[in-house]
């Protein structure tokens, strides 16, 4: 039977890999788009796993609902920096003195520089190139290095840098968030930062970021975990910074939104041998299913030859072992899950 089920979530996994999958269109910042995130308690926190089938279960961590950040995509021009990031199309602004600089296209993500706090220290950097944020389409195992350099301003003093980026997804999962809310569709993507400067002093930033995407859900990470140090003749400072995604629960609620719509319904529930399942396409667009398992892999996926109005759906869950699923139907842009248990 084990063999079998691994068997059957390989052969799938290409098929429900774009839920997993940034893209330029799910991910890149375009003028308008906006996000926030609130600070979380880092005692204690780790990164989780990487690989399939992950499950990064952050759903006791502690919110500090105070630490408000909004962060909106506007034009470079509006932030003042448009001289100094000439090449860049769109600017992630958190408010003076915090913008990030970015252009893209549907094969990468580039980030001309912006604004950096490492370790307490305030910094602004650019890039002589830009730096490449992401290939798309990026799903699990895809990693891009770049070689940096450019020019970096630390207390009020000039220099230079050299370094390294490396980008890489390393896992996907299901994503645990306090509220008893989970994503099942998660992709974890790890960016190591390495900054050789040479200003007043000589040092070295190593900063990494762990960032858990949902991309069906929101552009930005729905949960991310910062570490960064800079070590200089004048000593060393680390921190680790944790923030969440201010609108999960928002997001959360969409999809129920999307499942009203869709009056999306599986029953039996508990199931064994079969699952019958009904849902609304209300203008003719493409569907599929998935089923989730309970460590976030895909075991199962169809798209299904569904007509306009009320659709009924049969599914077979023969080699499917027993224990807690995820049913996912998904209709044009709208996707609506389901908890399920076969025995």
């Amino acid at each position: 039977m084990k063999k079998i089920y691994l068997l059957i979530s390989a052969a799938l996994l290409s098929a429900g890999a774009y839920a997993q999958t940034l893209t330029q269109a799910n991910n890149a910042m375009v003028i308008g788009n906006t996000y926030s995130t609130k600070q979380c308690d880092s005692t204690g926190i780790t990164a989780g796993g990487n690989g399939p089938g992950q499950t990064w279960n952050y759903s006791t961590i502690s919110i500090h609902n105070s630490t408000v950040k909004n962060y909106t995509a506007v034009t470079v021009a509006s932030t003042g920096s448009a001289a100094a990031y000439p090449a860049a199309s769109v600017a992630v602004s958190g408010g003076a003195g915090n913008n990030s600089y970015y252009t893209s296209n549907t094969t990468d993500y580039k980030y001309y520089g912006g604004n950096l706090n490492v370790g307490g220290v305030a910094a602004v950097i650019g890039f002589s190139t830009p730096m490449a944020q992401a290939r798309y389409p990026m799903s699990i195992t895809n990693s891009t290095v770049s070689a940096t350099s450019g020019t970096l301003l630390v207390l009020g003093n000039n220099g230079t840098f050299t370094g390294s980026h490396t980008v890489t997804a390393t896992g996907t999962g299901a994503l645990q968030l306090p509220g008893s809310i989970t994503y099942p569709n998660t992709i974890k993507v790890i960016s190591a930062q390495v900054i050789n400067f040479s200003s007043i002093v000589t040092g070295t930033i190593t900063a990494v970021y762990y960032d858990y995407f949902s991309p069906a859900n929101s552009k930005a990470p729905l949960f991310s975990i910062q570490t960064s140090s800079i070590v200089s003749l004048l000593g060393s400072t680390t921190q680790t910074y944790v923030t969440i995604n201010s609108n999960y629960l928002t997001l959360a609620v969409k999809e129920q939104q999307d499942k009203e719509v869709l009056g999306f319904e599986v029953y039996p529930n508990p199931a064994s041998e079969n699952l019958n399942m009904t849902f609304n396409n209300p203008s003719n667009e493409v569907t599929s299913y998935q089923i989730i398992n309970s460590l976030g892999q895909l075991v199962k996926s169809e798209e299904i030859n569904a007509v306009s109005g009320i659709n009924k759906q049969q599914i077979s869950l023969k080699n499917l072992e027993s224990g807690m699923y995820f049913v996912t139907i998904t209709v044009g842009d709208k996707t609506a899950y389901q908890k399920i248990n076969i025995q």
